[in-house]
């Protein structure tokens, strides 16, 4: 799958080829836990980020770390950390 500038990384998990890597993917998002320490780090960030992700669904750690970043972004909530793919 050929990233896109802007893509939205659940969307992007969604759109994965690769059905095992799909599959993975999804329930790594769901058995994850973040850190509650990352996760009040990136709640206190005040300046405004642009995280740029490049993954590939052949590979192994990005199946393993792509959903992890998402859902602990997630659920960290700061409009100052804008997510893409």
């Amino acid at each position: 799958m050929a990233l896109r500038v802007g893509k939205d990384p659940f969307d992007y998990i969604n759109e994965v080829k690769i059905e095992r890597s799909k599959h993975a993917m999804k329930r790594r998002l769901q058995e994850y836990t973040p850190n509650s320490n990352s996760i009040d780090k990136l709640e206190n960030i005040d300046q405004k980020y642009h995280l740029i992700v490049f993954s590939a669904e052949w590979c192994g750690d990005c199946v393993a770390y792509v959903p992890a970043l998402a859902k602990t972004l997630a659920i960290a909530k700061n409009n100052m950390i804008r997510p893409r793919s």
